[in-house]
């Protein structure tokens, strides 16, 4: 039960700022342009500490401790950042790259534990995490339209604290290797792995538009902060069926194909985006999450983990979200913020949407690992 609620417990802290950051934005009157720097900036922090926790990872058994430090700078940073109401551009770029950029590190490194601690129950302790994140996006958009700044960071402090208590208490052991550079150097080698990170990489920068052209296309019709934070819940929510049915579903279907289903839905999903024209219709059309990004998340781990040796477990996974969370964090707000201004939102889109065809490609290329896959 502590495991559950352990992982519950992160996956709220980390919606509860999450899912405001371009609400929070807007209101402080930062334009198109600003908010895609600003939100870019996060990609520095989240690439440096990833590479960071997968050399600590591998070659010291002190990987929690560095996790606690690493969440007490994303509590710290969280409530700095959301009682900062004044605009202060340079101000804000640093605590949104902290803040940011460790909301990325630690949904990472957490999944990491999950395949590392209880392998055959990834998908469950997913599921829940989802429900945490579905949970904490509803309380965040209510509490920011209901009640003053200074009740929302004291409970985001408690809930911070609980999960301390419950992280302190958590015991976890990841493969430890002798040196990151032997590490680093079978990654390096492995065409396989370096295709699947490739593709990923360009998943995650189209598929992350979802967080700022279509927050940008509902803000644009008017959408109150309970229907973008209504949005966010509901993407977490159902993800939740298909997390808990992947271990059958890994064992029925091969991870390649469901990476290419999860992709070709992708495409859909923003074609579709960018064709409906109201609030309610956008909010439907993020259900399709369900067919999306748990399929290409659960089955791509699985993948990297058949991929690797056992002995660079967590810099296989670490560096794999480093590189293209930190892509995606980079590339997408300032590529998001180009296109709108230059195609405007629907076509932009419908373009990214074509855009799904690359890492289709590579994927559809990529050889079958073994005889199932």
């Amino acid at each position: 039960m502590r495991t559950y609620m352990f992982h519950f417990l992160i996956f709220y802290s980390i919606s509860f700022v999450q899912t405001q950051f371009l609400p929070f934005l807007t209101m402080l009157g930062y334009s198109i342009t600003e908010k895609g720097f600003l939100l870019a900036s996060c990609a520095i922090i989240a690439v440096i500490v990833q590479f960071w926790l997968g050399y600590k990872s591998d070659t010291s058994n002190h990987s929690k401790r560095y996790y606690i430090m690493t969440y007490i700078m994303f509590l710290c940073s969280a409530c700095f950042l959301y009682t900062t109401t004044k605009q202060m551009f340079f101000v804000h770029i640093i605590l949104v790259a902290i803040s940011g950029g460790l909301v990325k590190v630690l949904m990472g490194y957490d999944e990491t534990w999950m395949l590392a601690d209880q392998q055959y129950d990834y998908g469950r302790l997913r599921a829940v995490g989802s429900l945490g994140f579905t949970v904490g996006a509803l309380c965040a958009s209510f509490f920011m339209n209901q009640y003053h700044i200074s009740l929302i960071i004291t409970i985001f402090c408690i809930m911070g604290i609980l999960f301390l208590y419950l992280l302190s208490h958590q015991h976890v052991v990841l493969h430890k290797t002798q040196t990151y550079q032997f590490s680093w150097s079978i990654l390096r080698k492995n065409k396989a792995y370096i295709q699947v990170v490739v593709a990923l990489t360009l998943i995650y920068l189209i598929g992350s538009a979802d967080q700022y052209l279509v927050i940008d296309k509902l803000q644009a019709l008017d959408a109150t902060r309970q229907q973008i934070g209504l949005k966010w819940a509901l993407q977490a929510f159902v993800e939740i069926p298909i997390l808990l049915y992947s271990t059958r579903l890994l064992h029925k279907i091969s991870q390649r194909s469901l990476i290419l289903f999860g992709i070709a839905m992708f495409g859909i999903k923003f074609f579709l985006y960018g064709y409906v024209s109201s609030v309610q219709m956008i909010i439907l059309v993020a259900a399709l999450q369900i067919v999306t990004l748990p399929l290409i998340m659960v089955a791509s781990k699985q993948m990297i983990q058949k991929l690797c040796p056992k002995e660079v477990f967590a810099s296989a996974q670490l560096v794999a979200i480093a590189i293209f969370t930190g892509a995606s964090m980079l590339c997408s707000p300032l590529l998001s913020s180009y296109l709108y201004k230059h195609l405007g939102i629907n076509q932009s889109l419908y373009a990214l949407s074509g855009c799904m065809l690359v890492p289709f490609f590579i994927i559809y290329r990529m050889k079958k690992t073994n005889k199932h896959d």
